[in-house]
């Protein structure tokens, strides 16, 4: 029997030679490549659609707080909401210089509680 393919090609400098030039081609460069831009798309979409998610509690709360604030009788218990939802405006520091996902929920957060205060507000 003779040595297995496998060692007869090893044994053979040129087939050697010849993989070794091509071992560049053989790295899956292009699907990577490929794949990246892919997932950069995707962190896109993802990235607006949360923009145009909390945009859109955002312009909600406004309204109804811009309600409020033409309306001719103010309700007793608005007055502590409006202070309690300014007091979480202003408590949310967040450093959009660092652009840490920590900071993101929290605005998601403030966006929420500002979003229970007002559902009653109608």
């Amino acid at each position: 029997m003779g040595n297995p393919p496998r060692l007869a090609a090893a044994a053979n400098p040129c087939l050697v030679d010849c993989v070794k030039s091509k071992g560049s081609d053989l790295l899956p460069t292009d699907a990577i490549l490929s794949d990246l831009a892919v997932m950069r798309r995707t962190v896109h979409v993802l990235l607006d659609a949360q923009r145009r998610r909390m945009d859109a509690g955002f312009d909600e709360i406004e309204g109804r707080v811009a309600k409020l604030a033409k309306s001719k009788k103010f309700p007793e218990g608005r007055s502590r909401d409006t202070r309690d939802m300014l007091t979480l405006l202003r408590g949310s520091k967040v450093n959009p210089a660092k652009c840490k996902r920590k900071d993101l929920k929290k605005l998601e957060g403030v966006l929420e509680d500002l979003q229970m205060l007002t559902e009653d507000w109608g």
